[in-house]
């Protein structure tokens, strides 16, 4: 190189001592931060394939809420298809197992108001709950009643 250029004015440089990849700290802040970008990007994934399995199966995505943290799928609310129809126990059991397959989803929880749903091993106890119209005695209490379907 020329006299005056960027070389010549910083005198003997050697470029490997100071390369960035050589600084421990800077090889640790690399990992963790292409470990927290993997995780964002798979926790969106989660949650846009989640979305993709409920739109699939005709939900109603204004009556159930989702979430993905830590390996966990949580569901909440009410789940009925886009017509208000009610699902049946097999289109329960399907979605669950969609959900579950997901290669980052370790455990799925489900909270839902409609439908007792809870994971016994590779298979799926799902029951629909049925609201009694009675009214209890002491106010706020409600009867719930679990109703095998058949």
């Amino acid at each position: 190189m020329g006299a005056g250029t960027v070389p010549d004015m910083l005198g003997p440089v050697r470029p490997a001592l100071f390369h960035p990849c050589n600084c421990l700290k800077y090889k640790v802040l690399t990992k963790i931060l292409c470990y927290k970008s993997r995780m964002e990007e798979s926790r969106y994934k989660v949650n846009r394939d989640i979305r993709g399995i409920l739109v699939r199966n005709a939900a109603d995505l204004t009556r159930v809420d989702f979430s993905f943290t830590g390996r966990t799928v949580y569901i909440r609310g009410e789940l009925f298809k886009v017509d208000a129809s009610d699902f049946s126990v097999s289109q329960i059991e399907d979605l669950a197992r969609d959900i579950s397959r997901l290669p980052a989803v370790r455990e799925v929880y489900f909270d839902l108001t409609n439908w007792s749903i809870t994971s016994t091993g590779d298979s799926w106890q799902v029951m629909k709950i049925k609201k009694s119209h009675q009214r209890a005695e002491t106010a706020g209490d409600r009867t719930i009643e679990i109703i095998p379907d058949k």
